[in-house]
């Protein structure tokens, strides 16, 4: 269970608002540096659940939240500020306070992730591609999975993802291949800038597509 955060800063954003049509911008500072603030924090703006249920109710209560020494009650949401303004206005929200995270910036899960623990390490995104039939996809998919690494497969012949597709983006056009965009926490740097590309023999291409190393998948798992 994460401990209490009480007292240590939010994510340092920055978000664009609309004030008698025209374009300013406020800091997370402004929203909440030495105020108490009640946030609703919603997913989207005219969402059923959100329009008939959470906003109507803080709408509400933001009286009571002010003689509660309640400084400002807030909700955020993922959209534009003009989406924003016009949900204010749908809900006649006059005693809620709105701000537009558009970017995504606040809500983003690296950037809160970093507030609880800058030293907090993320998973690793692994993509491996595949094809159907392909021997050697199997041992490499059960391999990640046997780590408990969670991978986005994308396999040739789905969603119009081809051989071509495959050669351009990679170089190459053996599959299995494994593309991490980083090294996993816990193969302490030994997976930096490896890219693990089958080559048809059983064996693994490890390293960038112009070297001509070999590897098989035991020593691929013992690398990883």
């Amino acid at each position: 269970m994460l401990s209490s955060r009480e007292g240590q800063p939010v994510p340092n954003v920055t978000f664009q608002i609309r004030v008698n049509d025209e374009w300013q911008k406020i800091s997370t500072d402004d929203v909440f540096k030495g105020k108490k603030v009640a946030l609703l924090a919603l997913p989207g703006a005219f969402t059923p659940t959100c329009s008939s249920t959470h906003l109507p109710r803080y709408s509400e209560l933001a009286g009571v939240f002010e003689e509660n020494a309640i400084d400002s009650a807030t909700c955020l949401s993922v959209n534009d500020p003009f989406v924003m303004q016009i949900w204010k206005a749908a809900q006649n929200a006059e005693g809620i306070y709105f701000v537009p995270d558009g970017k995504g910036e606040f809500t983003d899960a690296d950037s809160m992730l970093k507030c609880i623990n800058p030293k907090a390490i993320p998973p690793a995104r692994i993509t491996p591609f595949s094809k159907p039939g392909c021997p050697h996809c199997t041992p490499a998919r059960k391999y990640l999975a046997g780590k408990g690494y969670r991978f986005e497969e994308i396999a040739l012949g789905n969603h119009g993802v081809s051989y071509s597709s495959l050669q351009a983006v990679t170089g190459r056009g053996t599959t299995p291949q494994i593309h991490p965009d980083r090294p996993p926490a816990e193969s302490k740097g030994q997976f930096s800038g490896c890219r693990y590309a089958g080559n048809g023999t059983g064996t693994a291409d490890t390293g960038p597509p112009h070297r001509d190393r070999h590897r098989q998948y035991t020593d691929f798992a013992a690398v990883a």
